[in-house]
Protein backbone atom coordinates (compact mmCIF):
# COMPACT_ATOMS: atom_id res chain seq x y z
CA UNK A 1 0.00 0.00 0.00
CA UNK A 2 2.55 2.05 0.56
CA UNK A 3 4.16 2.36 -2.24
CA UNK A 4 0.70 2.68 -3.76
CA UNK A 5 0.59 5.89 -2.08
CA UNK A 6 4.24 6.96 -3.37
CA UNK A 7 3.06 6.55 -6.80
CA UNK A 8 -0.40 8.49 -6.76
CA UNK A 9 1.29 11.26 -4.85
CA UNK A 10 3.62 11.53 -7.30
CA UNK A 11 1.48 12.01 -10.38
CA UNK A 12 -0.55 14.45 -8.46
CA UNK A 13 2.79 16.47 -8.05
CA UNK A 14 3.61 16.23 -11.80
CA UNK A 15 -0.09 17.90 -12.70
CA UNK A 16 1.11 20.53 -10.34
CA UNK A 17 4.21 21.08 -10.81
CA UNK A 18 3.89 23.80 -13.89
CA UNK A 19 1.49 25.54 -11.27
CA UNK A 20 3.87 25.43 -8.26
CA UNK A 21 3.79 29.01 -5.83
CA UNK A 22 7.14 30.95 -5.41
CA UNK A 23 5.30 31.52 -1.62
CA UNK A 24 7.55 31.77 1.22
CA UNK A 25 7.50 28.07 3.17
CA UNK A 26 4.91 28.08 6.19
CA UNK A 27 6.33 28.31 9.22
CA UNK A 28 4.83 25.63 12.06
CA UNK A 29 6.23 26.19 15.69
CA UNK A 30 9.06 23.64 16.62
CA UNK A 31 6.87 22.51 19.84
CA UNK A 32 4.48 20.23 19.74
CA UNK A 33 2.21 22.33 21.41
CA UNK A 34 1.49 24.52 18.52
CA UNK A 35 -1.01 25.11 15.83
CA UNK A 36 -1.36 26.42 12.83
CA UNK A 37 -5.04 27.06 13.39
CA UNK A 38 -6.57 30.52 13.33
CA UNK A 39 -7.37 32.70 16.58
CA UNK A 40 -11.10 32.37 15.96
CA UNK A 41 -10.94 28.62 14.60
CA UNK A 42 -13.58 26.58 14.97
CA UNK A 43 -11.83 23.55 14.96
CA UNK A 44 -10.22 21.96 18.15
CA UNK A 45 -7.02 20.22 17.59
CA UNK A 46 -6.86 17.20 19.86
CA UNK A 47 -3.28 15.98 18.63
CA UNK A 48 0.08 16.79 16.74
CA UNK A 49 2.59 14.60 15.86
CA UNK A 50 5.73 15.60 13.78
CA UNK A 51 6.51 13.62 10.60
CA UNK A 52 9.84 14.00 8.34
CA UNK A 53 9.32 17.60 7.57
CA UNK A 54 5.80 18.50 8.51
CA UNK A 55 3.37 17.75 11.13
CA UNK A 56 0.35 15.52 11.16
CA UNK A 57 -2.70 17.62 12.94
CA UNK A 58 -6.04 15.53 14.20
CA UNK A 59 -8.65 18.46 14.11
CA UNK A 60 -12.20 17.61 15.76
CA UNK A 61 -15.26 20.55 14.42
CA UNK A 62 -18.99 21.01 14.70
CA UNK A 63 -20.70 19.68 11.51
CA UNK A 64 -23.63 21.02 9.96
CA UNK A 65 -24.45 18.59 7.28
CA UNK A 66 -23.52 15.42 9.63
CA UNK A 67 -24.96 17.36 12.54
CA UNK A 68 -22.60 16.39 15.24
CA UNK A 69 -20.06 18.27 17.64
CA UNK A 70 -17.00 16.00 17.60
CA UNK A 71 -16.71 15.15 13.94
CA UNK A 72 -12.75 14.62 13.32
CA UNK A 73 -10.11 14.69 10.41
CA UNK A 74 -6.38 14.71 10.12
CA UNK A 75 -4.09 16.89 7.98
CA UNK A 76 -0.49 16.09 7.16
CA UNK A 77 0.70 20.03 6.13
CA UNK A 78 4.54 19.74 4.87
CA UNK A 79 7.21 22.86 6.34
CA UNK A 80 7.09 23.87 2.67
CA UNK A 81 4.09 25.65 1.40
CA UNK A 82 1.91 22.83 -0.35
CA UNK A 83 1.47 22.89 -4.16
CA UNK A 84 -1.33 20.63 -3.74
CA UNK A 85 -4.05 18.68 -1.85
CA UNK A 86 -4.77 14.89 -1.97
CA UNK A 87 -7.73 13.52 -0.21
CA UNK A 88 -7.27 10.36 0.76
CA UNK A 89 -10.39 8.94 1.75
CA UNK A 90 -10.02 5.09 4.50
CA UNK A 91 -12.24 1.72 3.94
CA UNK A 92 -15.34 0.49 6.02
CA UNK A 93 -14.16 0.61 9.78
CA UNK A 94 -11.38 3.14 9.14
CA UNK A 95 -10.96 6.43 11.39
CA UNK A 96 -9.55 9.77 10.07
CA UNK A 97 -5.62 7.99 11.17
CA UNK A 98 -6.26 4.97 10.32
CA UNK A 99 -3.78 5.23 7.42
CA UNK A 100 -1.86 7.54 9.13
CA UNK A 101 -0.95 4.83 11.38
CA UNK A 102 -0.35 1.93 8.93
CA UNK A 103 1.51 3.48 6.33
CA UNK A 104 2.50 7.22 7.71
CA UNK A 105 6.04 7.37 7.75
CA UNK A 106 6.60 7.03 4.11
CA UNK A 107 3.50 8.39 2.90
CA UNK A 108 4.42 11.24 4.59
CA UNK A 109 7.69 11.50 3.82
CA UNK A 110 6.92 11.31 0.26
CA UNK A 111 4.71 14.27 0.85
CA UNK A 112 7.33 16.43 2.22
CA UNK A 113 9.59 16.00 -0.16
CA UNK A 114 6.47 16.51 -3.43
CA UNK A 115 4.94 19.53 -1.21
CA UNK A 116 1.78 17.99 -0.76
CA UNK A 117 -0.98 18.27 1.78
CA UNK A 118 -3.01 15.26 2.77
CA UNK A 119 -6.22 15.56 4.42
CA UNK A 120 -7.58 12.49 6.15
CA UNK A 121 -11.53 12.47 6.77
CA UNK A 122 -13.41 10.16 9.03
CA UNK A 123 -15.52 7.36 6.83
CA UNK A 124 -18.18 7.97 8.75
CA UNK A 125 -20.46 10.19 11.09
CA UNK A 126 -19.27 10.08 14.57
CA UNK A 127 -20.93 10.61 17.84
CA UNK A 128 -24.46 11.52 16.70
CA UNK A 129 -27.44 11.57 19.30
CA UNK A 130 -29.10 8.07 19.40
CA UNK A 131 -32.70 10.07 19.80
CA UNK A 132 -35.15 9.02 21.39
CA UNK A 133 -36.89 5.26 19.84
CA UNK A 134 -34.37 5.28 17.22
CA UNK A 135 -32.66 1.79 17.19
CA UNK A 136 -28.77 1.07 16.53
CA UNK A 137 -27.69 2.42 13.22
CA UNK A 138 -27.30 -0.43 10.13
CA UNK A 139 -23.92 -1.73 9.41
CA UNK A 140 -22.59 -0.33 12.93
CA UNK A 141 -19.43 -0.64 13.89
CA UNK A 142 -19.90 1.06 17.16
CA UNK A 143 -23.23 2.77 18.64
CA UNK A 144 -21.90 6.22 17.19
CA UNK A 145 -20.22 5.11 13.86
CA UNK A 146 -21.38 3.29 10.56
CA UNK A 147 -19.90 2.23 6.96
CA UNK A 148 -21.93 4.28 4.56
CA UNK A 149 -19.54 4.27 1.95
CA UNK A 150 -19.80 7.59 1.09
CA UNK A 151 -23.53 8.40 0.85
CA UNK A 152 -26.25 10.84 1.71
CA UNK A 153 -28.77 9.03 3.37
CA UNK A 154 -32.64 9.42 2.25
CA UNK A 155 -34.48 7.23 4.65
CA UNK A 156 -35.26 8.20 7.86
CA UNK A 157 -33.72 8.86 10.52
CA UNK A 158 -30.26 8.39 9.25
CA UNK A 159 -30.90 11.19 6.49
CA UNK A 160 -29.76 13.42 9.09
CA UNK A 161 -26.89 12.05 10.03
CA UNK A 162 -25.55 9.86 7.39
CA UNK A 163 -24.39 12.81 4.50
CA UNK A 164 -20.63 12.03 3.88
CA UNK A 165 -20.98 12.82 0.13
CA UNK A 166 -22.13 16.27 1.02
CA UNK A 167 -19.14 16.28 3.72
CA UNK A 168 -16.20 15.21 1.87
CA UNK A 169 -17.39 17.06 -1.08
CA UNK A 170 -18.63 20.51 0.08
CA UNK A 171 -18.49 20.61 3.86
CA UNK A 172 -14.50 19.54 4.51
CA UNK A 173 -13.17 21.41 1.50
CA UNK A 174 -14.88 24.65 2.54
CA UNK A 175 -13.20 24.54 6.04
CA UNK A 176 -9.86 23.68 4.69
CA UNK A 177 -9.96 26.65 2.52
CA UNK A 178 -10.92 29.01 5.69
CA UNK A 179 -8.99 27.78 7.98
CA UNK A 180 -5.73 27.18 5.44
CA UNK A 181 -6.31 29.46 2.56
CA UNK A 182 -2.70 30.70 3.40
CA UNK A 183 -1.68 28.03 0.87
CA UNK A 184 -4.76 25.87 0.17
CA UNK A 185 -6.06 25.89 -3.17
CA UNK A 186 -9.12 24.22 -4.45
CA UNK A 187 -8.10 23.98 -8.06
CA UNK A 188 -5.40 21.74 -6.74
CA UNK A 189 -6.88 19.06 -5.61
CA UNK A 190 -6.81 15.12 -5.99
CA UNK A 191 -8.24 12.00 -4.50
CA UNK A 192 -7.78 8.88 -3.91
CA UNK A 193 -9.22 5.92 -1.29
CA UNK A 194 -8.54 2.43 0.21
CA UNK A 195 -11.10 -0.50 -0.46
CA UNK A 196 -14.70 1.11 0.59
CA UNK A 197 -12.85 4.65 0.19
CA UNK A 198 -11.16 3.86 -3.32
CA UNK A 199 -14.81 3.14 -4.80
CA UNK A 200 -16.07 6.52 -2.92
CA UNK A 201 -12.97 8.24 -4.51
CA UNK A 202 -13.75 7.15 -7.96
CA UNK A 203 -17.76 8.07 -7.19
CA UNK A 204 -16.67 11.39 -5.99
CA UNK A 205 -14.28 12.10 -9.52
CA UNK A 206 -16.41 10.23 -12.23
CA UNK A 207 -19.70 12.50 -10.86
CA UNK A 208 -17.66 15.34 -9.97
CA UNK A 209 -14.64 15.56 -12.57
CA UNK A 210 -14.21 19.51 -12.67
CA UNK A 211 -13.72 19.47 -8.24
CA UNK A 212 -10.82 17.18 -8.94
CA UNK A 213 -7.35 17.04 -10.75
CA UNK A 214 -6.85 13.32 -10.80
CA UNK A 215 -8.39 10.02 -8.77
CA UNK A 216 -6.30 6.46 -7.41
CA UNK A 217 -7.91 3.49 -5.58
CA UNK A 218 -6.81 1.04 -4.05
CA UNK A 219 -8.89 -2.62 -4.04
CA UNK A 220 -11.95 -0.23 -4.90
CA UNK A 221 -15.54 -2.06 -5.36
CA UNK A 222 -16.60 -1.39 -8.64
CA UNK A 223 -19.92 -2.61 -9.08
CA UNK A 224 -21.59 -1.05 -5.82
CA UNK A 225 -25.12 -1.36 -6.90
CA UNK A 226 -25.03 -5.24 -7.15
CA UNK A 227 -22.00 -6.33 -4.73
CA UNK A 228 -23.28 -7.71 -1.13
CA UNK A 229 -21.74 -5.29 1.09
CA UNK A 230 -22.40 -2.15 -0.71
CA UNK A 231 -26.05 -3.28 -1.17
CA UNK A 232 -26.11 -3.57 2.37
CA UNK A 233 -25.43 0.19 3.02
CA UNK A 234 -27.84 0.88 0.17
CA UNK A 235 -30.80 -1.06 1.56
CA UNK A 236 -30.48 0.56 5.02
CA UNK A 237 -30.19 4.25 4.29
CA UNK A 238 -31.82 4.80 0.79
CA UNK A 239 -35.26 5.39 0.32
CA UNK A 240 -35.42 3.74 -3.07
CA UNK A 241 -31.97 1.50 -3.45
CA UNK A 242 -32.68 0.38 -6.87
CA UNK A 243 -32.80 3.70 -8.43
CA UNK A 244 -30.22 5.53 -6.03
CA UNK A 245 -27.52 3.19 -5.65
CA UNK A 246 -26.75 3.47 -9.72
CA UNK A 247 -25.68 7.23 -8.43
CA UNK A 248 -22.66 5.66 -6.43
CA UNK A 249 -21.71 2.40 -8.24
CA UNK A 250 -18.48 3.31 -10.94
CA UNK A 251 -19.71 0.65 -13.42
CA UNK A 252 -23.33 2.70 -13.71
CA UNK A 253 -21.77 5.94 -13.87
CA UNK A 254 -18.94 4.84 -16.52
CA UNK A 255 -22.22 3.62 -18.72
CA UNK A 256 -24.36 6.76 -18.14
CA UNK A 257 -21.46 8.36 -19.61
CA UNK A 258 -19.42 9.63 -16.56
CA UNK A 259 -15.79 10.28 -17.32
CA UNK A 260 -13.02 11.01 -14.46
CA UNK A 261 -10.88 14.47 -14.66
CA UNK A 262 -7.79 12.28 -16.02
CA UNK A 263 -5.99 8.64 -16.22
CA UNK A 264 -7.69 6.08 -12.98
CA UNK A 265 -5.22 4.46 -11.65
CA UNK A 266 -6.50 1.17 -9.75
CA UNK A 267 -4.29 -1.26 -7.54
CA UNK A 268 -5.88 -4.54 -6.49
CA UNK A 269 -4.89 -8.05 -5.99
CA UNK A 270 -6.29 -10.74 -8.45
CA UNK A 271 -7.88 -12.84 -5.78
CA UNK A 272 -9.45 -9.79 -3.84
CA UNK A 273 -13.58 -10.45 -3.58
CA UNK A 274 -13.98 -6.75 -2.76
CA UNK A 275 -12.58 -6.16 -6.55
CA UNK A 276 -14.12 -9.25 -8.25
CA UNK A 277 -15.84 -7.21 -10.41
CA UNK A 278 -12.91 -5.34 -11.94
CA UNK A 279 -13.36 -7.39 -14.94
CA UNK A 280 -17.28 -5.72 -15.48
CA UNK A 281 -15.66 -1.87 -15.13
CA UNK A 282 -12.98 -2.51 -17.58
CA UNK A 283 -15.50 -4.04 -19.93
CA UNK A 284 -17.90 -1.40 -19.82
CA UNK A 285 -15.02 0.97 -20.36
CA UNK A 286 -14.35 -0.04 -23.23
CA UNK A 287 -17.62 -0.82 -24.37
CA UNK A 288 -18.73 2.92 -24.26
CA UNK A 289 -15.95 3.60 -25.99
CA UNK A 290 -14.69 6.39 -23.32
CA UNK A 291 -11.42 5.07 -22.14
CA UNK A 292 -8.28 3.37 -22.90
CA UNK A 293 -6.96 0.69 -20.91
CA UNK A 294 -3.41 -0.27 -20.35
CA UNK A 295 -2.78 -3.29 -17.67
CA UNK A 296 0.06 -4.30 -15.83
CA UNK A 297 -0.13 -7.12 -13.01
CA UNK A 298 -2.33 -5.62 -10.48
CA UNK A 299 -2.38 -2.14 -12.07
CA UNK A 300 -5.00 -0.64 -14.08
CA UNK A 301 -4.67 2.76 -15.82
CA UNK A 302 -7.62 4.01 -17.59
CA UNK A 303 -7.44 6.81 -19.93
CA UNK A 304 -10.00 8.82 -20.94
CA UNK A 305 -10.18 8.83 -24.68
CA UNK A 306 -10.36 12.32 -26.13
CA UNK A 307 -13.62 13.38 -28.20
Amino acid sequence: MANVLKEAMAEIAKLNEQDRTKKKPVCFPGKLEGSPLKTNSKLKQIEKNHSHAGFHYRFEHKSDCLHVDAQRFSVYIPDQTPAATLYILPGAKGEDHSLAKEVGALMFKVASELALALVFPDSSPRGYAMEEGMVAAPLAVQKDHTIPFYMNATKAPWSKYVNMYDYVLKELPDIMLQEFGDWYNPSKVSIMGHSMGGGGALVFALRNPEVYRSVSAISPPLRQSIQAFPKLAFEAFFSDPASESKKHCCYELVKAGHKPPGPILIHTGDREHIASSGGDFEDICREKDSFEARFSGMCSVLMPRAQ
